[in-house]
């Protein structure tokens, strides 16, 4: 098994090593299920036999210290290549405004099958 990668500081002046996108329609959004201590979402972007998983996370417990985390972990099928976990407080927003983006163009989440369906109701 290979070491994960050491932490790496962004420069501004640094063009992106890889840039991934996907339609809203096929997006791998996978919202907070509603249980456990923390408030999670995370969306995956597939990549030539990897699964780049970016994740955000906030801790329910209004007197926990610490705000919003994220970070990223890098997949090749199921195995975990690697996990980047941003510096803390540094994320922007958490991931949840993609719930509201998918219902938007007639998507729904379904708790049963923990995947987004077209016909809502």
């Amino acid at each position: 098994m290979r070491p994960l990668p050491h932490h790496r500081t962004l420069r501004p002046d640094r063009r992106p090593e890889l840039t991934l996108s996907q339609p809203l329609e096929t997006l791998a959004f996978t919202p907070w299920p509603g249980i456990g201590n923390d408030i999670w979402e995370t969306v995956a972007f597939p990549n030539e036999g990897y699964s780049y998983e970016v994740w955000t996370s906030v801790t329910r417990d209004p007197e926990a210290t610490g705000g919003l985390r994220g970070g990223v972990t890098v997949r090749q099928g199921e195995a975990i290549i690697a996990r980047l976990t941003c510096d803390p407080d540094t994320p922007s927003q958490s991931l949840d405004v993609i719930y509201d983006l998918k219902e938007s163009i007639g998507q729904c989440w379904d708790f049963t099958s923990r995947s987004w369906q077209t016909s809502c109701g």
